[in-house]
């Protein structure tokens, strides 16, 4: 009997669940509350009507205001890459459907049936 995965793994060990550091790093902060103050506050201030800005680089005298939205602000600020953190989900997910469908392959080959097999 064959047991067939889509993602290859070992037979006889589930796949290994992918490590997440930034992801960690972003539960901690929340977890403090930090991030949901200054988001609050940078709300207050966006109501408010004032704008935070930055010189530009080459006149003193001209000040831009800053396009970032207030997660990306909030991920500079704590130092959290929040593109890394995408791409550690993105992981976190195919480790889940690899999983599951390890998990599907042992029950079918416990069963005596093959994936994809037709009932009859």
């Amino acid at each position: 009997m064959t047991v067939s995965l889509r993602h290859p793994a070992h037979p006889h060990r589930p796949p290994r669940q992918p490590r997440t550091p930034e992801l960690d790093k972003q539960h901690e902060a929340l977890e403090s509350g930090h991030p949901q103050v200054l988001g609050e506050f940078l709300d207050h201030l966006q109501r408010s009507g004032i704008v935070l800005a930055r010189w530009a680089d080459d006149d003193r005298d001209v000040l831009y205001e800053i396009s970032q939205d207030n997660n990306r602000l909030l991920g500079d600020f704590l130092d959290i890459d929040l593109d890394r953190i995408e791409r550690e989900r993105m992981a976190l997910l195919r480790w889940i459907r690899a999983t599951h469908e390890w998990n599907d392959a042992r029950a079918a080959a416990a069963a005596g049936t093959d994936e994809g097999e037709a009932d009859e």
